[in-house]
């Protein structure tokens, strides 16, 4: 199978841009229900005048922050629609990155490959406990970065 080996470096990379993007999108949710809830959140004090130096008084005017709602629900349209790119594109890096992985022939890269670039970016730490006793942190990332650099 001739899969270009960048494709699991990409993959750990396209999943944290995932979650950075699912975080914004939250982010821009509670912003939108912020705006929601609060209703009348822009308020101001103005003078209704002067006579002389001294004012005649003043008023408190409140509104909704239109503007800002607008600009919110714009990003959340983008946000959404980027979402779904973003989704569509991992599901197929994915589905090409276990069928890479699958073709490796040594077993113990294989499970490396799996344990880093499938199972959300495990930690070497992580993977060596998974890997068993006599693996380590520092051995699992080497081999995995030997395997990148000479196959």
């Amino acid at each position: 199978m001739e899969i270009d080996k960048s494709i699991l470096t990409q993959l750990c990379s396209h999943k944290k841009e995932l979650s950075d993007l699912r975080r914004r999108k939250e982010d821009n949710d509670r912003e939108i229900e912020r705006l929601e809830d609060k209703g009348t959140v822009v308020s101001d004090s103005v003078t209704c005048g002067k006579k002389g130096k001294k004012p005649l008084g003043t008023k408190r005017i409140t509104g909704f922050p239109m503007p800002e709602y607008e600009k919110r629900m714009r990003y959340k349209r983008v946000y959404s629609n980027m979402l779904e790119r973003q989704i569509t594109r991992l599901d197929k890096e994915i589905m090409e990155a276990e069928q890479y992985i699958e073709s490796i022939p040594d077993s113990r890269i294989r499970r490396i490959c799996r344990y880093r670039c499938l199972d959300d970016s495990l930690s070497w730490i992580s993977i060596a406990h998974k890997m068993g006793k006599q693996h380590t942190a520092d051995g699992c990332r080497m081999a995995f970065e030997r395997f990148l650099k000479n196959n």
